[in-house]
């Protein structure tokens, strides 16, 4: 749902259910090379093969990503640069916003 992109990638639907269940996400490609660093260490923790590893609800809640939404999200409607705004919604960097005109 952040990338409209699974982090795995192939022409195959068994190849990509292989990667899914087998291999580490691959953020290297296009949108995921977007996406900021927070939100796919996120990503990959909530990816995580093995079920005892994979951290618990309250453990996400305390990783970067989620507790920088929160705070732009707290703001609410203060917010004043539409780009604040922007960043609240997609949870992206504001470095993958730069080149945006349109906002």
């Amino acid at each position: 749902m952040l990338a409209r992109v699974l982090p795995f990638d192939d022409e195959d639907d068994r190849e990509i259910a292989r990667q899914t269940i087998q291999d580490p996400p691959d953020f290297s490609f296009d949108p995921w090379d977007k996406i900021s660093k927070e939100a796919k260490e996120c990503v990959k923790a909530m990816l995580e093969k093995n079920r005892i590893k994979r951290p618990k609800v309250e453990e996400l809640f305390d990783m970067e990503w989620l507790k920088e939404f929160k705070a732009i999200n707290s703001r609410g409607k203060m917010m004043k640069s539409p780009k604040d705004a922007f960043k609240a919604y997609t949870m992206t960097s504001p470095t993958s916003l730069e080149n945006k005109k349109d906002i």
